[in-house]
């Protein structure tokens, strides 16, 4: 099933189509379509900075956010869980390998319990994205040449995050200056609070190299019907967009 989305940005009315399955799925089979939205927004984002003369330094060949904590919600962990079942078998031992070798390096480093548990201040958190960074475990789904192994179904915090600072500063963030652009928008915070509305249950984020021991121990939630549940999610969305919007015309009000 097709569907046409308006999303309002602050330079453009940008139309996109996603693809939905019909009726009532599993949770994870939505993820596809608002992949679909999540990619659009990036892309408008890399021509609105290009526009403002600050482009995007993000390229092919660069890993460095791929040693960092990547958060991801119970749809998207869902979703990794298929696309891993479904890996030819040398690619499938590879990486179920590498998240076994990773889980071994964050109970060796200590950082197993601090990132089930996290404090939630912001000096803590600082130091426990800076103590993951430092143990150097790149993502399990990195390929031999650091390349993403799975990267037309990557989380959307991979899409999302982008900086425009020099390429060289990702290697050392916590000492070098990293301009990370901000989208309006984080779809897979948005996800999480929905699904925590539906389900009524915690709505978590959690570190993907972790994720799937914590999906385990949780329940399969019913099926969805598709074409409702993504409704819900664009209706959030472009709320949200509205609000950056308004923001942006009050700030150059007030300038």
């Amino acid at each position: 099933m097709k569907r046409w989305v308006t999303l309002p940005l602050a330079r453009e009315r940008l139309r996109v189509e996603v693809e939905l399955p019909d009726g009532q799925v599993a949770f994870e089979e939505v993820v596809p379509a608002i992949n679909t939205l999540v990619q659009a927004l990036v892309d408008a984002k890399r021509r609105h900075t290009a526009d403002l003369g600050r482009p995007l330094t993000c390229a092919s060949g660069c890993f460095a956010c791929c040693t960092q904590i990547v958060p991801v919600n119970e749809l998207e962990l869902r979703w990794l869980r298929r696309v891993v079942a479904e890996l030819e078998p040398d690619h499938r031992a590879h990486v179920e390998q590498r998240f076994e070798e990773i889980r071994e390096s964050l109970d060796a480093f200590g950082l197993t319990a601090r990132l089930d548990q996290p404090d939630p201040s912001a000096a803590s958190n600082l130091a426990l994205n800076r103590d993951y960074f430092v143990m150097g475990e790149g993502c399990p789904f990195l390929a031999a040449d650091r390349s993403c192994s799975i990267y037309e179904h990557r989380p959307a915090i991979c899409r999302e995050y982008s900086v425009s600072s020099l390429p060289s500063h990702c290697s050392d963030p916590f000492r070098k200056p990293v301009s990370v652009v901000v989208s309006p928008v984080q779809v897979t915070q948005v996800v999480a609070l929905l699904l925590e509305r539906w389900l009524g249950r915690r709505g978590r984020v959690v570190p993907l190299s972790l994720g799937f021991d914590w999906l385990d121990d949780e329940d399969e939630p019913a099926l969805v019907d598709a074409e409702a549940f993504f409704a819900l999610v664009e209706a959030v969305v472009v709320q949200a967009l509205e609000a950056a919007e308004r923001k942006l015309l009050v700030d150059g009000e007030q300038a």
